[in-house]
């Protein structure tokens, strides 16, 4: 809740998360920086998300998604 009294809607999905991260270039398959884990707190880093990927049980429905949607197939059409 915000001072007003008034619920503030999320920036963020955990779906939608995952399908940018994988569109990034962090999320590249050809990327050699580490594991995957690594690459996902990096991007959050640099969208300002550092607090989620510190929030383990959060950090960690991220990361099962993203290896969810990468199982899927390519994301650019979705």
């Amino acid at each position: 809740m915000t001072s007003s009294g008034s619920v503030r809607k999320p920036r963020y999905t955990i779906d939608s998360l995952a399908r940018e991260f994988l569109r990034s270039p962090f999320g590249a398959e050809s990327s050699a920086d580490g594991s995957l884990s690594r690459q996902l707190s990096a991007f959050l880093a640099t969208r300002n998300l550092g607090r989620l990927a510190g929030d383990r049980d959060a950090f960690d429905l991220v990361l099962n998604r993203v290896m969810e949607c990468r199982d899927e197939g390519p994301v650019h059409d979705r």
